[in-house]
């Protein structure tokens, strides 16, 4: 066990050490790569070399992931290894190991860092830290020669022709980019051979490459509106936010995509559009398959690497890295119609984009309407049976029964959902105002706020054509169960929130938590009822094996009321939100039922809503 006094001192800071890993990977990557260029281009030693470097590849790894043992670890011994191919793997583990820790090699390591950095290592830590830094530069350069693929050669190639040809024919353009053609009386345009200028105010980052740098060139572009100087900027920034400017992207949209193309630029290191290339493309689908699932979660993150990501991810376990394939999905989109914004601009790329092979594959085909499970009657009947809702022992034990019922966010949230066919957010976020009297029937009225937006509506608007805000009768077991009540009692005790509890507390170090209103940074309301809903399914279901889930009783509240031959399409439409799909509509109703008519009122939204059968 290591003793608290070694770690007395002050560690190496993380800028320190990332400065000798970059120095010492530009030192070894052309020794690296001469010695393969030797093995491919004279034919000597093509049959072991590639082995070699794998087995290299191996010892280090290990030396990362299980310590720098002076044996090869047993359990790593791979069962297919013949005899031979066995001791040359203890061999070349060995050479690592002595690389590594022999009396001459912490010399020459400790010796190069100091000429690095300007630092010394003055303690066992700090010999640590570097030795571990050592060990990664060298997987880099391992990994950077055994996975040169295709594309980089063919992106070589293309990049060398067009430097050869610069001067003498004009750039290529693909067929699907070509513009209708011109009479032939008309003089053809004259292709400006000058490369477009940059966003004013955006610079191109010239130290380490980390999101927050990307952040600061993103956050210039958006507020730079366009000047009139003629022609399209060739940064990415300011392709993006003149696209979401001209789409209307809502602002939770426009960030979120936002936040999407600068990991493309993070993963990349490409900045202007012209750096683009196919490549890049693939290497960010693989990337989204690896990165840490928590990646950006806290503000250190912004100011890493890839690299350091990259590292982190290796040594972290396999399900908590990766983005699930919808996630994936959204981020190759989000590219595409990047690229479509810049090919339109006239920015001419030297490749044609292919994206559809990089999308997640999904096996056979999903009906829509069973793409999400939905919740049937005597499910919804079990969960709320569960001791969560009908008695448990304690705040801290709401899964074992009792005789405490403690109506906060995690008692009311899924309840109101039951009864209303909201969306988690929208009720999670409700403010105690929101309880009014409408008709003398008690409502629910589901409008944006400052901290919760409404899905579909544009942030800020207040013409009321486009509030997308509904007004939802209350059950009437939601009001014996006090839901008016609780309201005014919020009210009275001055609460922002109808569910105060529902806003999490900030993790330390992360973006919300050096906010003054922590509610602000909120990405998802609702989240954070997420494991004792889960846990409740699971025990209620046993083991919930339709995968159930808190937005499954939307669809429950809207199949419900589909079925329900006394229920019109336009009350539903009005009670749930839902946005308008002509196919579920009767022949020509799409025109009279959503153009010719007016909201539906209260009453009628109240009868519908008593039609839901009362969960216990």
């Amino acid at each position: 066990m290591i003793s608290s006094l070694i770690l007395l001192s002050p560690a190496l800071s993380e800028e320190v050490v990332s400065k000798y890993m970059a120095t010492s990977l530009r030192q070894v990557l052309p020794e690296f790569h001469r010695k393969v260029r030797m093995e491919r281009m004279t034919g000597r030693g093509l049959q072991d070399g590639a082995w070699l470097r794998d087995i290299h590849k191996l010892a280090v790894l290990t030396l990362l992931e299980d310590g720098v043992h002076p044996t090869f670890p047993a359990h790593r011994i791979d069962p297919a290894w013949t005899s031979a191919q066995l001791e040359m793997v203890l061999s070349v583990y060995q050479q690592e190991y002595n690389r590594l820790m022999s009396p001459e090699a912490r010399r020459t390591i400790a010796k190069r860092f100091t000429e690095t950095t300007g630092a010394t290592l003055n303690s066992m830590e700090h010999h640590a830290q570097v030795r571990e830094a050592d060990l990664k530069v060298r997987l880099a350069a391992l990994s950077s020669i055994t996975k040169r693929q295709k594309e980089t050669y063919l992106s070589e190639a293309d990049a060398l022709l067009t430097s050869l040809h610069s001067d003498q024919v004009e750039p290529v353009v693909m067929a699907d980019q070509l513009a209708p053609k011109l009479d032939t009386a008309t003089t053809p345009p004259n292709i400006s051979k000058k490369q477009a200028r940059l966003t004013p105010g955006v610079d191109l980052i010239a130290g380490t490459f980390t999101v927050a740098e990307l952040m600061k060139q993103f956050s210039v572009a958006q507020s730079e509106s366009t000047d009139g100087a003629g022609g399209y900027t060739r940064d990415i920034a300011g392709i993006f936010w003149r696209y979401a400017r001209l789409e209307g992207l809502s602002d939770g949209v426009a960030q979120q995509r936002a936040a999407d193309l600068r990991l493309f630029c993070f993963v990349n290191g490409v900045q202007t559009i012209d750096e683009v290339e196919q490549w890049h493309l693939r290497r960010y689908a693989d990337a989204l398959k690896e990165i840490p699932k928590n990646f950006l979660r806290s503000v250190y993150d912004q100011r890493r690497s890839y690299g350091q990501v990259k590292a982190i991810a290796a040594n972290m376990r396999r399900d908590q890295v990766g983005l699930a394939d919808g996630t994936i999905k959204r981020h190759l989109k989000t590219l595409e119609l990047f690229l479509g914004r810049a090919l339109s601009e006239g920015h001419v790329l030297r490749f044609k984009p292919e994206l559809a092979s990089l999308r997640p594959k999904t096996s056979g085909r999903v009906l829509d309407h069973k793409r999400r499970s939905v919740f049937r009657l005597d499910e919804v009947s079990t969960v709320f049976a569960h001791p969560l809702w009908q008695g448990h022992k304690s705040p801290g034990r709401r899964h074992d029964r009792g005789e405490m019922i403690k109506k906060d966010s995690r008692y009311w949230v899924p309840l109101i959902l039951a009864y209303t066919g909201a969306r988690r957010a929208e009720i999670a976020g409700l403010l105690p105002s929101d309880i009014v009297m409408s008709d003398d029937i008690p409502t629910i009225v589901i409008q944006s706020n400052p901290w919760r937006g409404i899905k579909g509506e544009e942030p800020g608007t207040t013409d009321p054509r486009k509030k997308l805000t509904r007004v939802v009768p209350i059950h009437s077991h939601l009001v014996e169960l006090g839901l008016v009540e609780h309201a005014a009692r919020m009210r009275a005790l001055g609460e922002t929130f109808l569910f105060p509890d529902v806003i999490p507390k900030p993790r330390k170090g992360s973006a919300r938590s050096l906010r003054p209103d922590p509610a602000e940074g909120v990405e998802k309301f609702g989240e954070s009822l997420d494991d004792m809903w889960r846990k409740a399914l699971k025990i209620a279901l046993k083991g919930n094996p339709r995968e159930l889930c808190m937005h499954s009783l939307r669809h429950y509240v809207n199949d419900t009321l589909l079925h329900d031959p006394d229920v019109l399409d336009a009350t539903r439409y009005d009670i749930t939100g839902h946005a308008f799909r002509g196919q579920e509509q009767r022949p020509y109703s799409e025109i009279s039922e959503q153009t010719y008519r007016d909201d539906v009122s209260v009453s009628i939204k109240a009868d519908a809503i008593e039609r839901l059968p009362r969960l216990f």
